[in-house]
């Protein structure tokens, strides 16, 4: 397997179908073997019931596993140990990945042989900004918030250190293991 995109969601089934859907619309090679795993992070709402629906119909292998234990480094850990890919992939349920995400990241991970990589994720607003935010624009790059930063940032990852920024991120699996 190619890889694998792992989304870890808490009670927000209503935004993971959404997500679920962008994924199920991604331009990839006809041979990429990839597939999405969900990992319910203890959720009380729709979230099982709403993978299984989508699983149903997607042409992308879907698989569902529920972690007990509360937090996203939980339910991310839970997400790699039954992910079969060779690179794993990480979005959250709250975002909308462009059309050429898994093979625009896939591409930047092989072409400059990197290790992992992350990428720029932009608002789409659902009410006016908040002002504490547009007051501090210097807080935008903490939220991978750029306007004009390229598409795909690449990012060389040290031993023992990920970054912050990860809500759309890649890692080889092989690196993973090492740190």
């Amino acid at each position: 397997m190619d890889c694998s995109v792992i989304i870890a969601t808490h009670n927000r089934s209503h935004l993971l179908a959404d997500t679920l859907r962008s994924l199920s619309a991604q331009q990839v090679p006809r041979t990429l073997q990839w597939e999405i795993v969900v990992v319910d992070n203890n959720s009380s709402d729709t979230t099982k019931e709403t993978v299984r629906r989508f699983g149903e119909t997607s042409s992308v292998p879907v698989r569902y596993e529920f972690e007990p234990r509360l937090g996203q480094s939980f339910a991310r850990n839970s997400g790699i140990d039954v992910a079969k890919g060779a690179v794993i992939l990480f979005t959250d349920d709250d975002i909308l990945p462009d059309r050429d995400w898994v093979s625009g990241m896939l591409s930047a991970l092989t072409a400059d042989r990197l290790d992992g990589v992350g990428g720029r994720v932009l608002p789409q607003w659902e009410a006016a900004v908040p002002g504490w935010l547009s007051a501090r624009p210097d807080l935008l790059s903490w939220l991978a918030l750029v306007e004009g930063a390229p598409a795909i940032d690449t990012v060389h990852l040290l031993k023992g250190l990920m970054w912050d920024k990860d809500s759309r991120a890649a890692v080889s699996r092989r690196h993973h293991r090492a740190v």
